[in-house]
């Protein structure tokens, strides 16, 4: 009985001192590491945006554009505003201002502006966002010294060719006017032919340059010239010269009317090779007094001394 009562007491000991071990152990780390955790992030609701809400611009002056927005809620409190420009954080502005200006924009580019609102948690807001492209409200410039020229001139066409013009991006494209029609456009070349123009006649050219935003100068170089005419008149197949009321000291000839791309000015009347006068154009008969009665050999040419009867 008694070495019953002894080995239970012993085992009753290891018992109480296993026990107190394990608290002795464990107890102050399990402390200390409740002393070193974090106060728990109890802020999981990210700002949002009113229903419709837009991010606006508006540009008064080139290369600038002012960004607005509206506030954006919170179950706490937004706290800021973060703007990027494609997909670049530019600044960070605080909740009470839903409104920035942006400089320094490059004319005619295509920038995408963003904006997050976030709350003191670090939670951010789905992005407002808008594609903005730079207005470029100047149109190209033309040095003093800009001229227009014309070469290889025919009766129908002329080459012509400029001095270039100056743009803050880039001259695109040039236009060319004939009387103050438009005739050719150019993706900027400086020179361009011009065909289909009418003979002896007055043009009057202008060029005028154009940028990508389609604004174009309006004080362009001009030229005036007159268009040759380089088709001679010509007689119609069997035509032929007349003479009639001959007598010795006289003769009258006559002609058909001769026919030309332009019109007759008049005729020039030869008798043996000698230019006996002129006649306007309206007529078609002359009379002369020849010299001699072996007078002959009457020629008739129109206006430009071209090929005669």
């Amino acid at each position: 009985m008694r070495r019953s009562l002894r080995l239970f007491v012993l085992i009753s000991l290891l018992f109480a001192w296993a026990c107190t071990g394990e608290k002795t152990e464990t107890g102050p780390l399990d402390y200390a590491d409740t002393e070193k955790q974090a106060p728990q992030n109890t802020d999981l609701e990210a700002p949002i945006w009113q229903a419709g809400a837009q991010l606006g611009t508006q540009t008064k002056v080139p290369g600038e554009v002012q960004l607005s927005w509206p506030a954006a809620l919170d179950n706490v409190g937004v706290i800021r505003y973060r703007v990027s420009q494609d997909a670049v954080e530019m600044l960070q502005l605080a909740a009470t201002q839903t409104t920035t200006k942006v400089t320094g924009l490059a004319p005619t580019a295509t920038v995408t502006f963003t904006v997050r609102a976030q709350d003191a948690a670090g939670n951010l807001s789905e992005a407002l966002s808008v594609d903005f492209t730079v207005t470029d409200p100047n149109a190209p410039t033309w040095p003093k010294a800009a001229n227009l020229q014309a070469s290889n001139i025919t009766d129908t066409q002329v080459l012509l060719g400029w001095t270039p013009a100056a743009d803050l991006v880039a001259v695109t494209q040039y236009t060319v006017y004939a009387n103050d029609i438009e005739v050719a456009t150019t993706d900027g070349a400086l020179d361009t032919l011009v065909s289909e123009l009418e003979p002896w006649t007055e043009y009057t050219f202008r060029v005028e340059a154009g940028d990508a935003t389609g604004n174009m100068t309006q004080d362009g170089p001009t030229l005036t010239l007159v268009t040759p005419d380089l088709t001679p008149p010509a007689w119609t197949e069997g035509d032929a010269l007349q003479s009639s009321e001959l007598t010795s000291t006289s003769v009258t000839v006559s002609w058909p009317p001769a026919n030309d791309n332009v019109g007759l000015d008049g005729y020039s009347v030869y008798g043996e090779q000698v230019l006996l006068g002129y006649v306007d154009a309206s007529r078609d008969s002359a009379r002369s007094s020849p010299t001699s009665a072996k007078y002959g050999g009457w020629r008739i040419a129109t206006g430009n001394l071209e090929p005669a009867v």
